[in-house]
């Protein structure tokens, strides 16, 4: 992919998420094209069903309808396409998915493991790339804090309200908990 290595265009990827981040639309609709058929020599294959475009595209037969607005949804974070701004995926926090997310811990220290794992959920959900100033402005970095708060603490209600009646938490524990999370 010699074209990938132009100067207006990124080329990234997560595990088997892949991100072309490209000015040059002509360069897109190529690495679809090509990317269409899989790498057969890696065992790679890629959906067209799954795959996304800020653009509306046709490889072969099938239709790539393009994401509306300049959210754009990559691995759990939205890429702002008109100031490439980052920002927490609010369809990734929805509260109904929280319970189906959650490992709670009945061991014979539930207090101990809720606080590790609270308290884990919220370093993983402040990532420094989405508290950055000089990638985000002030205010995507507000909401990105108050995103990772507002999503932690479902996590933490979720948690208490999963655990059994006989492993109730303390009350001063939770709220030392959340003095430390805002600490």
């Amino acid at each position: 992919f010699v074209l990938l290595k132009k100067p207006d265009t990124l080329f990234t990827r997560l595990i088997d998420d892949f991100l072309l981040i490209t000015t040059d639309k002509p360069v897109a609709l190529q690495f679809l094209e090509v990317t269409s058929h899989g790498l057969p020599d890696f065992g790679i294959t890629f959906k067209l069903d799954k795959t996304q475009t800020n653009f509306d595209a046709r490889i072969g037969h099938t239709v790539i309808r393009g994401i509306q607005g300049p959210a754009f949804p990559y691995c759990g974070i939205t890429i702002n396409t008109h100031t490439l701004n980052l920002s927490r995926d609010p369809s990734r926090m929805l509260p109904y998915d929280i319970p189906d997310s959650l490992t709670v811990e009945t061991s014979t220290t539930p207090g101990k493991t809720f606080r590790q794992k609270t308290l884990n959920s919220l370093r993983i959900q402040l990532h420094a790339m989405l508290l950055n100033t000089s990638i985000n402005t002030y205010s995507t970095v507000l909401q990105n804090w108050y995103l990772s708060f507002h999503h932690a603490a479902l996590r933490l209600h979720c948690y208490i309200r999963g655990l059994p009646p006989r492993l109730r938490i303390s009350d001063s524990l939770v709220i030392r908990t959340v003095d430390d999370m805002v600490s």
